[in-house]
């Protein structure tokens, strides 16, 4: 088992280096699977055809998602590295690259069989995903954003390259980076083995995703925006497919930047889409205004904006998951990835209706999506929160809690005992800790070990570890002599001290 202890972010051990090539070569095969096999397949069929096609891939994807929330929330032995799910997903993967192998030698498959590939194929790439994203949150790290954006990176570089290759040669491409990534997610899942994690309660899974909801509408509405943008390339030709995806390598350079910078820690989730938003709609607003080399340039901005969000997304979800590891990520994270993969699903259907009955290039197909883009700003108005809910580290906190209660140091007649217990109780509330989680980090801050803990609140060993390594991942400390000063020193507000002197008046 890999020691998962916290490493500084500037330096990637051999093993992280082997978990992002992982990732690279997953997002690769989708690439490849999803998008650029349609380029050339199914053989003489008209745009249309060749839409609804596509599109059964990305209604599996988002179905792959609740397939994966409801199996998490029925079955306490659903595991997504299990070989009951492993090695059907990794038949699942091959699908649709043997299928283009098979128009290649001239062995056309029937149309509704490519449905059902490219269905099966989503659910498949869903499962995938979860998985990889769960690995990461395994590494002791907490810069997720530059865990995916490298990866995605990677992904996008190696996609290029079986571009570059032969027709023929693009879906063994595929199968190849399909087939290692399947191996290295068996061997990597193994070698991270996290623990049997304890149950939690629904009033603290409720309050880890607090908030959460309101940012969900908006990712909806901006995959269905960049699901027309993807339609328009496709057709307009090959050669314009193959600029939006490379331009999804740019949006994981920006954050990957950003992250090796530390600015992806000080920013809000929330601030990125209002940046988003405006790249995004002003892209549309503008594409009916341009020329067609123009409105090529204008879909890259908005593919490279798509590459931002999901890395931006799935970061978020990583640490908002982090928040709670009493709970693996395959089971949080599904029902929280769903919102863009679902509105992508429902654009590019709309999208490939609009390109049946009126053109691929028809003046409908332009107002409906410049009339999505203007939704999106309408979601946005309505859904997004003003006050910054989320935490750039995930947490959460509410504003108006905090105006009501500001943190002003203050003097207060009481022991150094009461003031101690004080503070834990004011890093509890703004952390997000358990009742139990509680009692431990005020045995910690008083210096007590594991044992003692154990003994004193009539628990297991394993249950003290756990809380322990949650406390720290929570609190981003690393020892337990950081987490005494961090406590010691923690502004205390005047809420909690008169509570405290009330307290000792009462025991009096």
């Amino acid at each position: 088992m890999v020691n998962t202890r916290r490493t500084s972010a500037s330096t990637l051990s051999s093993f992280d280096i082997l978990i992002i090539g992982g990732y690279a070569l997953f997002c690769a095969w989708l690439l490849i699977t999803f998008f650029w096999l349609f380029c050339d397949f199914p053989t003489g069929s008209t745009p249309g055809g060749r839409d609804f096609t596509q599109l059964w891939l990305f209604v599996g994807f988002a179905c792959g998602y609740c397939i994966q929330h409801l199996a998490g929330r029925r079955s306490e032995s659903f595991n997504v590295f299990n070989r009951r799910t492993v090695i059907p997903v990794a038949i699942a993967n091959a699908l649709l690259p043997v299928s283009a192998l098979l128009f290649y030698a001239s062995v056309p498959l029937p149309f509704p069989l490519l449905c059902v590939f490219g269905f099966v194929t989503g659910v498949a790439g869903s499962f995938a995903n979860i998985a990889w994203l769960d690995i990461f949150s395994r590494t002791g790290r907490t810069q997720y954003d530059l865990y995916c954006a490298l990866g995605f990176i990677g992904g996008g570089i190696l996609f290029a390259l079986g571009a570059a290759a032969p027709g023929v040669m693009q879906p063994v491409f595929a199968l190849v980076c399909a087939t290692l990534s399947f191996i290295l997610t068996f061997f990597i899942s193994r070698r991270t083995k996290d623990v049997d994690f304890p149950t939690v309660d629904d009033e603290e899974k409720e309050s880890t995703w607090r908030f959460a909801r309101e940012i969900e509408p908006s990712f909806f509405m901006f995959g269905v925006v960049f699901a027309f943008t993807f339609v328009y390339l496709f057709n307009t030709g090959r050669n314009a497919v193959l600029l939006g995806l490379m331009s999804a390598i740019a949006g994981g350079v920006i954050i990957a930047l950003l992250s090796l910078n530390g600015i992806t820690r000080r920013t809000n989730i929330t601030t990125y889409q209002r940046i988003l938003v405006a790249l995004t709609v002003g892209s549309c607003v503008l594409m009916p205004l341009v020329p067609t080399g123009a409105q090529i340039v204008l879909c890259c901005v908005i593919v490279a904006a798509n590459a931002i969000l999901l890395v931006i997304n799935e970061s978020f979800v990583l640490r908002k998951c982090s928040l709670d590891r009493t709970i693996p990520v395959f089971r949080q994270a599904p029902l929280r990835l769903l919102s863009i993969p679902f509105g992508f699903a429902c654009g590019w259907a709309c999208a490939a209706i609009i390109s049946v009955f009126f053109g691929t290039h028809a003046g409908a197909f332009m107002y409906m999506r410049l009339f999505c883009a203007l939704l999106l700003v309408v979601v946005i108005m309505i859904f997004l929160p003003v006050d910054e809910h989320h935490a750039a580290d995930g947490t959460i906190f509410d504003a108006a809690e905090q105006a009501a209660a500001p943190n002003v140091i203050v003097e207060v007649t009481t022991t150094e005992s009461d003031l101690l217990k004080a503070r834990c109780q004011a890093v509890t509330k703004l952390y997000q800790l358990s009742p139990r989680e509680e009692d431990v980090l005020e045995y910690l801050a008083r210096g007590r070990n594991a044992a003692y803990i154990q003994e004193k609140l009539t628990i297991s060993p394993h249950t003290v570890k756990s809380h322990i390594y949650n406390i720290y991942r929570k609190l981003d400390i690393h020892s337990q002599q950081k987490l005494m000063d961090f406590v010691e020193t923690f502004p205390l507000d005047d809420q909690a001290a008169r509570r405290i002197a009330e307290e000792k008046q009462e025991k009096r």
